[in-house]
């Protein structure tokens, strides 16, 4: 009884105090008896979105109503992304939120690393937003079940040779289908050394391709020494020597 007392006078000489959303948070993690005052006073000092996703992700008693609170605030992309990233319970909702703000790319692209269990899904969305290279290079390499559908995606931009050493390193499926292709595409002698380095079961194709390039091609000349050209100070020197 004395504990709640003395919680009720802190409180109220808190209160007189202007406190503010810092300060209500902290009482809000940490004195459980004053939680559901501090929330509501919160509340009346207009939060900013990132006061609810703390609540959100770190109090469970006030996550539901911190949630509808955020939706009527009006979240973010990045705001629904945290609470995917960081909240089971709420990451379907907010996922599906999401969707009907428009993600962008790399909305999607950030899900995809960091959601298992939202990656095909949003791998698909990602197919259909006009996906870059690097957008293709990301779920070719993350996304098993649409690695194939992705790579012919990918095929039909024009892959650069950096596109294809990125799919052969690290996608071990579709490595001889992308040093194939890397093949048609003329590699550099930089090209071919990646590979030597970083692809094993593609080295000693690799390095015998570079050798014979390297024979194949002549020698430069030797370059004539460069020309120095003589200064004033050249010439001074010159006569003091006379």
């Amino acid at each position: 009884m004395k504990e709640k007392e003395r919680a009720r006078k802190l409180w109220e000489e808190l209160l007189s105090k202007n406190p503010t959303n810092d300060d209500l948070w902290y009482v809000i993690v940490s004195v459980a008896s004053l939680r559901e005052e501090a929330w509501k006073q919160l509340l009346k000092q207009n939060p900013t979105n990132d006061y609810l996703l703390y609540v959100i992700v770190n109090v469970d008693s006030l996550r539901e109503e911190a949630w509808k609170q955020l939706l009527r605030q009006k979240p973010t992309n990045r705001d629904l992304l945290y609470v995917i990233v960081n909240v089971d319970s709420l990451r379907e909702e907010a996922w599906k939120q999401l969707l009907q703000q428009n993600p962008t790319n790399y909305d999607l692209w950030y899900v995809i690393r960091y959601v298992a269990s939202l990656r095909k899904e949003a791998g698909k969305q990602l197919l259909r937003h006009n996906p870059t290279n690097d957008d293709l290079l990301h779920v070719i390499v993350n996304v098993d079940s649409l690695r194939e559908e992705a790579w012919k995606q990918l095929l039909r931009h024009n892959p650069t040779n950096d596109d294809l050493l990125h799919v052969i390193v690290n996608v071990d499926s579709l490595r001889e289908e992308a040093w194939k292709q890397l093949l048609k595409q003329n590699p550099t002698n930089i090209d071919l050394q990646y590979v030597i380095v970083y692809a094993a079961s593609l080295r000693e194709e690799a390095q015998k391709i570079l050798s014979e390039k390297e024979e194949a091609t002549p020698s430069s000349p030797t370059s004539p020494p460069p020309v120095h050209k003589r200064t004033i100070d050249d010439i001074i020197r010159e006569m003091r020597a006379l």
